[in-house]
């Protein structure tokens, strides 16, 4: 399942000079994630679903900056920016670590340990800085803002994610990144995990033409559900006494 013309244009260019149309730029994919959620309930986010998309676009581009000296070595692939219904869009790269009510996300706390002891700064643009020097890099397999918690164990949602990983492939083709010779790839969640898997049964061709091959010894959630620094330190073989 391939994207559209459309959308592979935006992405290769990320420059967009209206409010992104995730209907026609993803089109199939749009389809399907209508069939898993239910056309009521997009029809009264599709217009929220666009403004999240612009501005995470946006806040991936300002990191890419980041990240311009830099050759990335921890590449971590989650699911999606998380749904946020008000004006302020929750994004890792736009507010970091804090919820829509202010406080602290446990797992990226966790992998905030991973490299640094100390809590991160009240400063969003200091830590996302701090990151990018740490050689690290998260990108999502899906396009659309929205809580997949209820949906996960639907085949649905399997389909949609193998759907979309021309979308990733995307993301990390893009030659703004530098990669390192020895990176290392973990996975954020586990059913999410499985499906990223999936979709890449040859593995993730890098531009510098390493391959990985991935497996489940790539996830990093345990049992639990979510990742910790632990977990991680153990998918990226770091030391679990650096940080």
């Amino acid at each position: 399942m391939s994207i559209g013309v459309a959308g592979q244009t935006m992405l290769a260019t990320n420059q967009m000079n209206r409010t992104p149309n995730l209907e026609e730029e993803f089109s199939e994919q749009y389809d399907q994630l209508v069939s898993l959620i239910g056309g009521d309930e997009m029809r009264g986010k599709a217009a929220r679903l666009n403004e999240i998309y612009g501005a995470c676009e946006a806040a991936w581009n300002r990191n890419l900056y980041r990240l311009r000296n830099t050759d990335v070595k921890y590449l971590l692939i989650a699911e999606a920016a998380p749904w946020s219904g008000g004006d302020l869009t929750q994004y890792f790269y736009e507010t970091f670590d804090k919820d829509d009510n202010g406080k602290p996300i446990q797992w990226i706390r966790s992998l905030w340990k991973v490299f640094y002891p100390c809590p991160p700064p009240n400063d969003i643009e200091q830590s996302l800085r701090m990151l990018a020097q740490s050689q690290f890099l998260l990108v999502d397999s899906l396009p659309f803002a929205l809580s997949y918690k209820s949906y996960r164990k639907n085949p649905e949602y399997r389909e949609l994610v193998l759907s979309c990983s021309e979308y990733l492939r995307m993301k990390l083709q893009c030659d703004r990144i530098n990669w390192s010779n020895d990176c290392k790839v973990a996975l954020a969640f586990k059913l999410n995990g499985l499906a990223v898997i999936e979709s890449f049964p040859e593995g993730i061709t890098f531009p510098n033409g390493r391959n990985i091959v991935l497996g489940e010894a790539n996830i990093a959630a345990t049992g639990s559900g979510f990742l910790t620094n632990t977990s991680l330190k153990q998918v990226w073989e770091i030391d679990q006494n650096f940080g």
